[in-house]
């Protein structure tokens, strides 16, 4: 257990919100991508 993963949290309490900012994140991003094929897709469409 590294204290600087969890920042405030002791060691002995589950870091969740660090686990939970961080699949949140991802999820972001994953729909961050998805939109940007899309709208590179539909630009290839009307030019």
């Amino acid at each position: 257990m590294r204290v600087d993963d969890y920042g405030a949290f002791g060691s002995d309490q589950p870091p969740i919100l660090p686990v939970i900012a961080k699949k949140f994140g991802e999820r972001l991003a994953e729909k961050r991508k998805i939109l940007q094929s899309k709208r590179k897709r539909n630009r290839d469409q009307f030019s």
